[in-house]
């Protein structure tokens, strides 16, 4: 997808940035605009009318989605604007972990050995609980994607 989408920003008078294949920019000044790429989704940066002229270039190529306003969210991030400053969260992306993960019982009985170790399963063993590797493995991920991009 991305050498579709690069040829398409070219098309559209975009330069990719040496620094970062996936930002693209064009004009300077306040003709300037930077638009970041994650996969099919877009954070678009430069003055409004700027910002309208590339969203009605683009919607003459793709289907479009989008979000305006001073709160914005973006592969997990929550975006907020004010005045001249950003600040960027994860809390909505937290809630949807803890709402995802949220363990069936409020009680916690004993802390649960990792699915690495070979007596979990062995019913023999007396503290072994059964793990659900896959579920596991998606709460790590999770946990790491959020630790990683903080």
């Amino acid at each position: 997808f991305h050498v579709h989408l690069a040829a398409s920003m070219a098309q559209l008078g975009f330069k990719p940035s040496v620094a970062d294949r996936c930002c693209f920019i064009r004009g300077v000044g306040d003709k300037r605009v930077i638009v970041t790429a994650h996969v099919d989704d877009l954070l678009v940066q430069g003055a409004k009318s700027e910002q309208d002229i590339f969203k009605d270039q683009l919607a003459s190529l793709y289907e479009i989605n989008s979000q305006t306003g001073d709160q914005l969210s973006y592969i997990g991030l929550d975006i907020v604007k004010k005045g001249h400053d950003y600040q960027v969260s994860k809390k909505g992306y937290c809630a949807e972990l803890i709402a995802r993960f949220k363990p069936e019982t409020k009680k916690i009985v004993r802390a649960v050995k990792t699915p690495a170790t070979p007596a979990l399963n062995d019913p023999s063993v007396p503290d072994g609980v059964p793990v659900d590797k896959s579920k596991f493995l998606s709460v790590v991920m999770s946990l790491m994607y959020l630790a990683r991009l903080t």
